[in-house]
């Protein structure tokens, strides 16, 4: 959001923005606990989407994301302003070894 708030209309706009994304993260956690976890994943996905393109000056709509584990995935709206490309993806290294950490935390090996 850095050099995206000229007066007082932006930063309401952005408050309601994030007040919104808040709201709908909750609304996320209850789905997943509820057993929705597809729902509940989808509707983080979006938000977070509306959430990053907001805070880096792109419109709401302009880039939807999605992530699996340490991939990320989006994809450009014709709503974007400074897409690279229509597709774009990414990968954490630091989620992708906290996955294979996880992973050999809960594989115990049997004893005889």
């Amino acid at each position: 959001m850095q050099h995206e708030v000229h007066s007082g209309i932006d930063a309401i706009n952005h408050f309601l923005i994030g007040a919104g994304a808040g709201m709908s993260y909750y609304q996320a956690k209850r789905l997943t606990g509820g057993g929705r976890v597809t729902a509940g994943w989808l509707l983080t996905n979006a938000t977070a989407s509306v959430v990053e393109n907001t805070a880096s000056g792109e419109h709401p709509f302009g880039r939807f994301g999605y992530t699996v584990g340490p991939l990320r995935f989006r994809v450009a709206t014709p709503m974007t302003r400074k897409a690279i490309a229509k597709v774009e993806a990414d990968w954490s290294l630091a989620e992708a070894g906290a996955d294979l950490l996880r992973a050999a935390a809960v594989t115990k090996p049997l004893r005889a």
